[in-house]
């Protein structure tokens, strides 16, 4: 009795049901008991090494779901650091778009700033050429500036040379009068040949080669170049 108390605590139902129906409850032969003790005896210890290959096998299973968990965690990182790469990538190429418009810009301001300095280097160049008619406006300028002098003043611009051996000494040479004029009439009349009223004879600028000769109306101031000796 005691053998068959422990038989259905220790094997499952179905297996004490099927031994029961083969095993007699009234059997006294030592023997079929022997035979039967060394059975269960056999049955528990493979119970037993089946029982720790089950622990075995849920410790393999808790680390291969670690394992398994590692890789999912690794995964997440990655996409996530997949998502931070994308967003950088997006920028960097937002950046490339700006610069090369920038790039664009910046080549045809450059095209522009060629264009205007190839203009004033091509005017420069034109303004260091001698110009044709500078001569011709010295020659006008000189004109200009001699109008007004005495033919013998060489001194002053308009001229070449500036100091000209000229003498600073002026003579006067007394003028020739004409009668009074009768009473009633106007101011001295100039004559073809310089001659007037009050008129004093001049000379100015003599110098051994030259001697400018000409009067002065005494009223008036007017000066009239003769000849040129």
């Amino acid at each position: 009795r005691n053998f068959h108390k422990r038989l259905k605590q220790v094997l499952p139902q179905y297996v004490v049901q099927e031994l029961e129906k083969e095993i007699p409850t009234c059997v006294e032969d030592e023997d079929f008991f022997k035979d039967i003790q060394d059975v269960y005896d056999q049955l528990y210890v493979q119970f037993l090494k089946q029982q720790e290959n089950v622990f075995s096998l849920n410790g393999w299973v808790n680390l291969s779901e670690e394992e398994t968990r590692a890789p999912q965690v690794h995964l997440v990182k990655s996409n996530a650091q997949i998502c931070g790469l994308e967003d950088e990538n997006k920028s960097l190429l937002d950046r490339v778009n700006f610069l090369e418009k920038e790039c664009h810009e910046l080549l045809k301001s450059k095209k522009n700033l060629e264009s205007k300095y190839a203009k004033l280097d091509k005017d420069f160049q034109e303004s260091n050429k001698p110009s044709k008619r500078l001569p011709q406006c010295d020659e006008k300028f000189d004109r200009m500036l001699s109008i007004g002098q005495s033919v013998g003043d060489k001194r002053g611009l308009g001229y070449t040379n500036e100091y000209t051996n000229i003498s600073s000494k002026t003579v006067f040479v007394k003028g020739i009068t004409n009668p009074s004029p009768p009473q009633g009439s106007t101011s001295p009349k100039m004559t073809s040949n310089g001659k007037g009223r009050n008129s004093k004879k001049k000379v100015l600028n003599e110098t051994q080669n030259n001697c400018v000769v000409g009067y002065t109306c005494g009223e008036h101031g007017h000066y009239i170049t003769l000849h040129e000796k």
